[in-house]
């Protein structure tokens, strides 16, 4: 699998809205998004880096406000492509970063812990991990 980072463009706006539809069975995702028009929208002010597997968008990566946030079409989890992404990401980025997970989010901790993150503490339901670059 060839794992790269771009930036994402509102043409990706059906294939956010088919990540997302499948999300309504994944707890972490937050928003859902409805239309084209939503995504286009959600495109422009909240996304940062599309994850693509050959030429497939499959995800979003960012690091907004010193946290790293990331979100994978279910189909494509247990393959590295996040811990991939996040390398990269993380490859050209110095201070500190955080990154706040549920505690019910078991996968996204594991990642975190390969990631060199440690735990710094928990709050209503949250872990939030740190690391130093």
């Amino acid at each position: 699998m060839d794992c790269t980072l771009r930036k994402w463009e509102e043409s990706d706006a059906l294939r956010l809205l088919s990540i997302y539809t499948e999300a309504v069975r994944i707890p972490y995702m937050g928003r859902l998004l409805l239309t084209p028009m939503d995504a286009r929208k959600y495109i422009r002010r909240y996304l940062d880096y599309a994850i693509t597997v050959d030429g497939i968008v499959v995800g979003n990566i960012g690091i907004r406000n010193g946290k790293i946030n990331w979100f994978l079409a279910e189909e494509y989890w247990g393959n590295g492509i996040v811990r991939k992404a996040a390398e990269t990401l993380l490859s050209g980025y110095r201070g500190t970063i955080r990154a706040d997970v549920l505690e019910s989010n078991e996968r996204c901790q594991r990642t975190l812990a390969r990631l060199g993150f440690t735990e710094e503490k928990r709050k209503d339901g949250l872990i939030i991990y740190k690391r130093e670059l």
